[in-house]
């Protein structure tokens, strides 16, 4: 199986990101910016 990378939220999760990246990049290229996207009233 491939390796993925999966954050548990909350129940009922009003928001999905996905992100399709190219060959030679694994799961956790995008890590970096995910707090950027927080917002607050999450």
């Amino acid at each position: 199986m491939l390796e993925t990378v999966e954050q548990q939220t909350r129940a009922r999760p009003a928001w999905t990101i996905l992100w399709l990246h190219g060959l030679g990049a694994d799961g956790h290229d995008f890590a970096p910016i995910v707090p950027e996207l927080a917002r607050p009233d999450w």
